[in-house]
């Protein structure tokens, strides 16, 4: 049971420093549309749903199949990441 939360702690990140981000830059600075669109029409609660969605359904998927903890984790790393350096780079 540990591969799903590695995934949800790295997709924990991802939605961490995306509401930093998003206090810094506003929703205007979110380059991806669905995100845009959620925040637009359901606030931040529509954010934290999108992505939780997303954590479970990739925290199940590693569950399932080892091989997909490498990706499922990396997504929400990546997230935080470009998130960070977005900041970094403000």
């Amino acid at each position: 049971m540990i591969r799903p939360l590695i995934v949800a702690v790295a997709h924990g990140l991802d939605l961490l420093t995306f509401a930093m981000a998003l206090t810094a830059f506003g929703v205007g600075g979110e380059s991806n549309g669905l995100m845009r669109f959620a925040y637009l029409h359901a606030g931040p609660a529509g954010i934290v749903a999108l992505k939780s969605a997303g954590a479970t359904a990739l925290a199940f998927i590693s569950q399932l199949r080892a091989l997909a903890l490498v990706p499922a984790a990396l997504a929400g790393i990546v997230g935080a990441a470009t998130n960070l350096l977005a900041m970094a780079l403000a």
